[in-house]
């Protein structure tokens, strides 16, 4: 269970734990909270919470095709930072 894994962490570690995640924990079940979602754009699935209740799941590329969807919305926003 990762929590907010790189959010007090510099670009290039954070590049290196996304990396790490990727490759090491490749067959492994991950459960990351993140708010930076560009480091979950590679997990398998990904469910999107709001005001504590699941809104939608889907792996990342279904739910950033999602016109009006939260997780879209969200990672656009953050795209902007």
């Amino acid at each position: 269970v990762l929590d907010e894994v790189t959010s007090a962490v510099d670009r290039e570690t954070e590049e290196r734990i996304v990396e790490l995640i990727n490759t090491e924990f490749r067959d492994s079940t991950v459960i990351a909270i993140a708010h930076q979602l560009h480091t979950i754009v590679n997990f398998d699935m990904v469910v999107v919470m709001n005001s504590g209740r699941i809104v939608d799941h889907g792996s990342p590329q279904e739910l950033l095709k999602k016109e009006r969807g939260l997780f879209r919305s969200m990672f656009e926003a953050g795209q902007m930072n």
